[in-house]
């Protein structure tokens, strides 16, 4: 017998040979991908190199000008470390096992090159650099052109790796290609070999079958193969031939059927009527009688029968076949099962011309009349009109079925339950479509409904329902259950209460909505909502907000008490070497946790890696529905969990350069964000990065402002060391400095220095002498203000100090008398690189003129001591009053000061003469008596009526029994001091020529229309304006002409402006101007 084949093997050839193409393919793909990788390795290593050459140039630069020993240790880390790549990768070191598989000879032989190059020509000019002092910028300029042809060589190494990379690429894709036509071409093979082999026999055994049922038991299966489909072609031909068979045997049994009908038909003809007796006895009942023979032929009907049905007297069915005058399934069966067993059949109903019909049938007995001895089986069959109480029951089940049909259609679950003990009675089918959990559950389990309910819904609901059921009052409830396959489903159950005979609350029965899609949608609109409050709330708070520290705290309020999130707070990115992220403020359920973890937004440090870290770094939003899903938040999971935090929102704070904190947002539920949430929530967080920045922006100028008027104010109400203490600590204040200073050269030779003041770390240090040579201070006379931005202390290694206070930066200018010498010193201190030190140095220089003409003062109020005897001498205005304000002595100074002789003045009102102030006086008086001496500035006029700025400095003067009788006055005219103050100020911010406002607050004013362009999105313009020629006008006509022209124009530009334009001068002929708001025209 030849061995089978079997079909599965048959159909399985096609797809495993497509399936071994496949692995050969990823086998191949796999080993050209690690070439690919291992000439990218090749590639990245030269690169790395080329920048390695770049950097000892560098290096090398720096060690020349400074010749720094960490530097030349540095460069010769660097040298060896690119020696060891070349050697490493010639001589096929482990770490550089990649060079062996480029096999190319020709990069082999581009390395040799680059090995020679550096050993003969570059590696000793590098050597020459570091060994000989005073290298020159010829030797260090060919240095760089030997460099920079290594460099092209590595540039070269770098080029060749990369096109062999592309080369390989270019051969995968075509041979990736390749195997596709393949595999698509056995996929085709394979289908229409299926078809051939199975598909089409199928087909022809189908058409067999059809034609077998058709009655053609000729058909059989055309074909016979070796496998399956072949033995099922021969058992369908086995099958066909029995059919065949019985269906001849069913013919001939039909024959001897009908034979035998026949014989029951003649025995049925020969049963005789019933006696005439029983048709009256019969014709009286309310119920139609049928009496039939044994024949089941009709004897006798009654007039019931035949008004049931309608009959006349035309229409008499005696003699008929039963089945004939009522036919009616299964009548005839019936009839012969009661003649048969004799017994009666009972309870049977029927339909029959459209009367609905309850039948019986009994066996019956009669003595013939002829012959009485013999008696005759009969049947008595009676027929009753059930039909309108068929109706009736029909009917009633209609609306029943209705019913059913309406509570199982809806999609809601109907049920009912006890009233005591909430067990369910009945459900509809739909619970287990919506909830799960099959029917049979909810009424065979006691308590299923409150095992089902949300724990955090479960008491709440069941006192609900139970306080209303007491009551007997109908209620609606919505709340959560937790669906077989752990969903959580909101439902809305409107609950009926049926009441007994007594008014109590005997049943309940209810409808249960599935409302979770829509409390989904109302939670999603509600947090829009609620993102929209937040951030008008905090739009309102931007507006109010003086000062950064409380934004900050009521932006985190508003988001946890409008937000309704956990806990909200506010971190900064810091720049130190482990790139901290500094919380400054928070809200909401904190309970520890900001002190308990720590944050940063290094990448490199698994900390880092948390969603601030990623929003700092990124710039963009960071959001983790889930934080126990999120691998990256587990070290700071626990804590969180601790204090209900199931989600986080980290949005990004930044300006226009970089991204500078994060706004941190605590979920209590796992959700996730919608688009427009996200969004509302970014713009909130971009508003309180301007917000903040703009804060910043206007507390420098603020408190430049409040620093020059506290200079102005303060200092001028006091003298001597308390003038520089409270000038040093308005100075420190201001520029943020770790430390101030103001000292005194010493002469004659002005090497030396006395410090007046020395505030460090906000606290007054002793003042010292010390010598310039060897610190900050002894370059300050080579410009007007000499700065170091940073690595102060590796600069100035003799400054014990400036190591010992951790300075980085320094900043200092001369104190000048009025002939424009030096006389003493003023410098700050920093602990921090100065980025930006334009600020400091102007502010500086307006602390600096107020010191140098305090120490100006004090010098000549020195002198003024030295010939005290000479009262009359001096400028200051010295006068005498008692206590009720008359004066009692007058000089000459205050003669020149006033202008009223002592003849004039003495006897007179001060107040009255000098035009005091009364309030100020009065206060002035007050502060006098209280501490028996009072400095201050006061208005006064002159006997022509001019008002000057005094500034005044009394003291009670005592009398016996030290009881004050006087007051002893010496004022100072200030007025010009005060009007050079007020021309300082000028001076910082304004062009003294033209009045425009100059480069520094050039520069402060664009930085807030940048901020706010990119906060409202509205563009913004600078015109760059110069005037041509304008240098001939100053050589033809002289500089004050061109002065007189820079200032016409200036004045015409500023008239063709809006007011809200701001024009600057920058230069000498250059001016710009800040358009915002503008557009492409």
């Amino acid at each position: 017998m030849p061995r089978k084949i079997p079909l599965l093997a048959k159909v399985s050839i096609a797809p495993l040979l497509a399936g071994l193409l496949l692995l050969i393919l990823l086998a191949w793909q796999a080993d050209a991908t690690r070439e690919i990788v291992w000439d990218a390795t090749a590639t990245s290593r030269a690169s790395s190199e080329r920048a390695r050459l770049l950097k000892l140039v560098l290096l090398t630069k720096q060690y020349i000008e400074h010749r720094d020993p960490s530097l030349q240790a540095s460069i010769e880390q660097e040298m060896a470390a690119f020696e060891s790549v070349l050697r490493g990768l010639k001589q096929g070191e482990s770490q550089f096992k990649w060079i062996k598989h480029a096999r190319d000879p020709g990069f082999v032989a581009r390395l040799d090159e680059s090995l020679e190059e550096w050993n003969e020509k570059v590696k000793p000019l590098f050597r020459a650099a570091l060994a000989v002092p005073g290298y020159s910028e010829e030797r260090f300029l060919a240095l760089r052109e030997r460099v920079d042809a290594l460099v092209v060589r590595v540039e070269g190494l770098v080029a060749h790796l990369e096109a062999q990379a592309e080369a390989t690429r270019r051969t995968l894709n075509n041979l990736l290609w390749l195997f596709l036509y393949a595999c698509v071409f056995i996929a085709l093979g394979s289908l229409g070999y299926i078809h051939v082999v199975v598909l089409k026999r199928i087909k022809t055994l189908r058409q067999a079958s059809h034609a077998i049922a058709a009655g053609d038991f000729s058909t059989r299966a055309p074909f016979a193969s070796r496998d399956e489909l072949g033995d099922l072609a021969r058992d369908f031909n086995e099958m066909a031939t029995r059919l065949k068979n019985h269906v001849e045997a069913l013919k001939q049994k039909t024959v001897e059927l009908e034979a035998r009908n026949a014989q029951i038909e003649a025995d049925r003809r020969a049963i005789q009527g019933l006696r005439q007796y029983a048709e009256d006895i019969l014709a009286s009942l309310p119920v139609g009688l049928i009496v039939v023979d044994k024949a089941l032929r009709v004897l006798s009907v009654n007039r019931a029968y035949s008004r049931i049905f309608g009959l006349g007297d035309d229409q008499n069915p005696v003699g008929r076949p039963l089945e004939a005058v009522l036919p009616v399934p299964g009548l005839r069966a019936r009839a012969e099962a009661a003649l048969a067993k004799k017994v009666a059949v009972r309870g049977w109903e029927a339909s029959l011309g459209g009367k609905r019909l309850r039948l019986a049938v009994s066996g019956i007995r009669l003595a013939e009349e002829e012959e009485e001895e013999e008696e005759e089986d009969r049947l008595l069959v009676t027929v009753e009109d059930v039909s309108k109480e068929q109706r009736l029951r029909e009917e009633a089940h209609a609306h029943e079925q209705r019913f059913h049909d309406l509570v199982q259609g809806l999609d809601a679950i109907v049920w009912e339950a006890e009233a005591a003990t909430f067990a369910f009675t009945f459900v509809s089918q739909r619970a287990e479509a919506i909830l799960g959990y099959p029917v049979e559950r909810w009424l065979a389990e006691p308590g299923f409904w409150a095992g089902i309910l949300h724990p955090q819904d479960r008491e709440r609901t069941l006192a609900l329902c139970r306080e209303a059921t007491v009551r007997g009052q109908d209620h609606v409830l919505e709340y959560r259950a937790i669906a077989a396959d752990g969903r959580v489903v909101w439902l809305r159950d409107a609950v009926h209460v049926v009441h007994d005979d007594s008014g109590r609350g005997e049943r309940l029965r209810g409808v249960m909505v599935d409302i979770t899609e829509r409390k989904q949608a109302e939670l999603e609109l509600a947090r829009v909502i609620r993102a929209l409050k937040m951030l008008s709330r905090c739009n309102d708070a931007l507006i109010r907000a003086d000062s950064e520290e409380r934004l900050l705290d009521e932006i985190c309020r508003i988001a946890v008490e409008i937000g309704a999130y956990r806990m909200a707070w506010v971190g900064y990115a810091l720049d130190d070497e482990a790139k901290t992220i500094a919380p400054k403020t928070h809200a909401g359920a904190e309970d520890g946790y900001l002190e308990q973890v720590r944050f940063t937004w290094a990448e490199d440090d698994p900390l880092g890696r948390g969603p601030a870290g990623r929003a700092i770094r990124s710039g963009e939003p960071v959001i983790l529905p889930d934080l126990a899903a999120e691998e990256s938040f587990s070290p700071w999971l626990e804590a969180a969990h601790a204090r209900g935090f199931r989600g986080v929102v980290c949005l990004p704070l930044k300006d226009q350069d970089r991204t500078f904190g994060v706004l941190v947002l605590y979920q209590s539920e796992v959700c996730a964000l919608q688009p427009d949430e996200l969004r509302l929530l970014q713009e909130l967080a971009d508003d309180l990065a301007f917000g903040v920045v703009n804060l910043r922006a206007r507390a420098r100028e603020r408190r430049t402002h409040e620093a020059v008027l506290a200079m102005a104010r303060g200092v001028s109400a006091s003298t001597g060391t308390e003038f520089f203490e409270k000038l040093t600590f308005a100075m420190v204040e201001a520029l943020g400095a770790h430390a101030g200073f103001i000292a005194e050269l010493k002469p004659p030779d002005q090497t030396t220095a006395r410090t007046l003041c020395a505030v460090v770390a906000n606290q007054i240090a002793p003042n010292f002498d010390y010598t310039l040579a060897g610190t900050p201070c002894e370059h300050v006379d080579q410009a007007d203000v000499w700065v170091v931005p940073r690595d102060a202390r590796r600069r100035y290694p003799q400054s014990r100090s400036l190591a010992e206070m951790g300075i980085e930066a320094y900043v200092g200018t001369k104190l000048l008398d009025p002939s424009g010498q030096p006389i003493g010193l003023m410098f700050v201190l920093f602990r921090e690189p100065l980025e930006q030190w334009e600020f400091i140095s102007s502010t500086l220089k307006i602390f600096a003129s107020r010191a140098a003409a305090e120490l100006e003062r004090l010098r000549a109020d020195a002198k003024v001591r030295e010939q005290a005897a000479l009262l009359d001498q001096t400028r200051d205005a010295i006068l005498l009053t008692d206590l009720e304000d008359r004066i009692l002595f007058w000089n000459k100074g205050a003669e020149r000061t006033y202008g009223w002789t002592a003849a004039e003045a003495i006897g007179k009102s001060c107040i009255e003469l000098l035009h005091l102030d009364r309030e100020q006086y009065r206060q002035a008086r007050e502060y006098l008596q209280a501490h028996g001496y009072w400095t201050g500035e006061l208005k006064k006029k002159t006997k022509a009526g001019t008002e000057l700025t005094i500034e005044c400095r009394w003291t009670l003067t005592g009398g016996q029994g030290n009881a004050s009788k006087s007051i002893l006055a010496i004022d100072t005219d200030i007025t010009e001091r005060k009007r050079a103050e007020a021309r300082i100020e000028q001076l910082a911010f304004y062009d003294p020529l033209t009045g425009l406002p100059n480069r520094a607050l050039f520069m402060d004013r664009l930085k807030q229309a940048l901020a706010g362009a990119h906060r409202h999105g509205k563009p913004l313009a600078l015109l760059f304006l110069d005037l041509n020629r304008f240098k001939e006008i100053n050589d033809t006509q002289g500089h004050a002409i061109g002065d007189h022209a820079l200032i016409e124009v200036a004045r015409r530009f500023q008239a063709t402006l809006r007011q809200e334009e701001t024009l600057a001068r920058i230069g000498g002929d250059e001016f710009v101007v800040i358009a915002e708001g503008t557009d492409q025209s």
